[in-house]
């Protein structure tokens, strides 16, 4: 495809809400060891630190990257001019994309994931953007982007340039602290008031007031498992500095019982 399909653009006007911060789902950050994994793969491809463009993000989770040395060069937020769906403002926000991250956001029923991965995957292969690094909230969206794009997380062949990682461990993904508030009091609505589970909702609740700063906070495991996808970059010699620091921080991993990345399944190619 020379561009998104008509069917994406017409999608792209009625869907120019906020990536982030929308009524309708939580925003759900990337655990941080996966952010760290990302930031590792991208470097080699950089044109600047790390990431160069953060897809779809907000000034909220910018500020909370691990590592300052992480944190994308710029970013897209959904508003007006920086709407990811819009190629011209992909383009006006990092006009040179070495290297690029995308979480997408859970909106529209999976309808925002498909185009996001249609447009990230479109990128790359018009060498738009050097290498990507996908972020999937559930192993069950891998039918769904099968449907779009002309590859998926799933194409696996060596000039395909795709590999997937799949942990063993379900993902604990990260909250704004209101949002794991109004999460809690929505639960606390369906139990039994005074329950065992009731008062340690509310005891959390309580610990969540009382904070002293808006640090995203442990929003709990879907009961799914996620993946991390790695678009890699055309130059052999870029793309084998990537695979020798994923290997190396995969295996730092590994050597941890608690990482999240302590076991996975590599699908496609990671240069052993």
């Amino acid at each position: 495809m020379g561009a998104l399909s008509k069917r994406s653009v017409a999608r792209s006007k009625e869907a120019h809400f906020s990536a982030q911060h929308s009524a309708v789902s939580p925003d759900w950050g990337t655990p941080h060891v996966l952010k760290r994994f990302a930031a590792c793969v991208l470097r080699p491809a950089a044109m600047g630190e790390a990431i160069d463009l953060d897809y779809a993000s907000s000034a909220y989770w910018q500020k909370w990257w691990p590592d300052p040395k992480d944190r994308p060069g710029a970013f897209l937020d959904g508003s007006k001019g920086r709407d990811v769906l819009v190629e011209a403002d992909r383009h006006n926000a990092c006009p040179r994309r070495g290297s690029g991250f995308l979480n997408a956001p859970g909106l529209g029923g999976g309808e925002m994931v498909q185009l996001c991965w249609e447009l990230l995957e479109k990128d790359h292969r018009e060498q738009k953007l050097g290498s990507g690094f996908y972020q999937g909230f559930s192993v069950e969206q891998f039918g769904s982007l099968q449907n779009v794009g002309e590859r998926n997380p799933l194409t696996a062949s060596e000039e395909d340039l795709i590999t997937t990682i799949v942990p063993s461990r379900r993902a604990h993904y990260i909250l704004h602290p209101l949002q794991l508030i109004e999460i809690t009091k929505k639960k606390l609505k369906r139990r039994e008031r005074k329950s065992v589970q009731w008062q340690k909702e509310q005891r959390l609740i309580e610990k969540l007031e009382n904070r002293k700063d808006d640090a995203p906070v442990d929003g709990g495991a879907p009961s799914h498992l996620s993946f991390s996808t790695i678009l890699w970059h055309r130059s052999r010699a870029v793309r084998n500095q990537q695979m020798k620091v994923a290997r190396a921080f995969l295996e730092e991993q590994q050597a941890d019982p608690k990482s999240l990345l302590f076991k996975f399944e590599a699908i496609g190619p990671l240069g052993l």
